[in-house]
């Protein structure tokens, strides 16, 4: 519905009661980066890239569950293109440059472990075309002090494999973007 911040509120609640469900720390993950790109979109550009950031970190906390391994390493790996999106806003070149060399190593990784993986391959082409063309067309000191709009050209960016094991719920994946937790009708969900 769009309110990722209440949503990563009720996530964090909810795992006052399950601090160890790994399905609430990838769902959390799930909010903050969809609230990354609500932040973005108001061009909160210094939020947006903690909140990038954040997902990213919190993604890889789940990459010990056998059932989301897959899944939060791709989508922790993705957090750092779209880390990218917000340093090209900044006109940060040497920081696109570094970031992008951290996203080719983990999208890499990725395609490595999980060869099947058409996102993580998809998305390990566009990092590799976007380091490349900056390596090769550096930006005039000009160029460097200005804003620039986003290319057509994006990651695939949804989040992947959401599922759960608590009673009651189930996951899916809106826009997206948005992991939801719903609860069945006549089902309480702790």
């Amino acid at each position: 519905t769009g309110q990722s911040a209440e949503a990563l509120r009720c996530f964090r609640e909810a795992r006052v009661e399950h601090p160890e469900a790994v399905e609430l720390i990838f769902a959390m993950a799930g909010a903050e980066a969809a609230l990354g790109e609500q932040v973005l979109a108001s061009h909160a550009i210094e939020d947006a890239t903690k909140q990038f950031e954040s997902a990213g970190e919190t993604f890889a906390r789940c990459g010990d569950d056998e059932r989301l391994a897959e899944s939060a390493a791709y989508n922790a790996a993705t957090c750092l293109l779209h880390v990218d999106r917000v340093l090209k806003k900044k006109g940060d070149y040497g920081g696109r440059v570094e970031n992008l060399k951290h996203a080719v190593e983990a999208l890499s990784a990725v395609t490595k472990a999980w060869p099947g993986n058409a996102r993580a391959a998809k998305n390990l082409d566009y990092a590799r075309y976007q380091l490349a063309r900056l390596l090769q067309e550096p930006p005039s000191p000009e160029d460097e002090n200005e804003e620039h709009p986003e290319d057509d050209e994006k990651p695939v960016s949804e989040v992947a494999g959401a599922t759960t094991k608590i009673p009651g719920a189930n996951v899916e994946v809106v826009d997206g973007a948005m992991v939801v937790l719903r609860v069945e009708p006549g089902k309480d969900a702790p």
